[in-house]
């Protein structure tokens, strides 16, 4: 984002945000979620691997890691698309 929009991450930089009552850059939120998201993910990976372990349902488990990894796919193109959204509305 830095090399690709550097006038809106310096604006964001200087732009403050009041966040449960104290004021902080607004860029804060895109640093802080561009870790998280990838920490959401690695522990959304592992719980469906532990899940997987321990299932005991009727389903084949091959049909239901498929249901899980298409459920991942599904939500990432989610994310795309809505990324995509405020890139074309600034």
């Amino acid at each position: 984002m830095n090399a690709k929009y550097p006038d809106l991450v310096e604006y964001l930089k200087n732009a403050k945000v009041s966040v449960s009552g104290n004021e902080i850059p607004a860029y804060h939120w895109v640093q802080i979620h561009t870790s998280v998201e990838k920490d959401h993910f690695e522990h959304a990976l592992h719980a469906a691997n532990l899940a997987m372990r321990y299932y005991v349902g009727f389903r084949d488990k091959k049909e239901v890691r498929k249901d899980i990894l298409n459920g991942i796919s599904s939500f990432a193109s989610m994310q795309e698309e809505f990324m995509k959204t405020l890139e074309k509305s600034k």
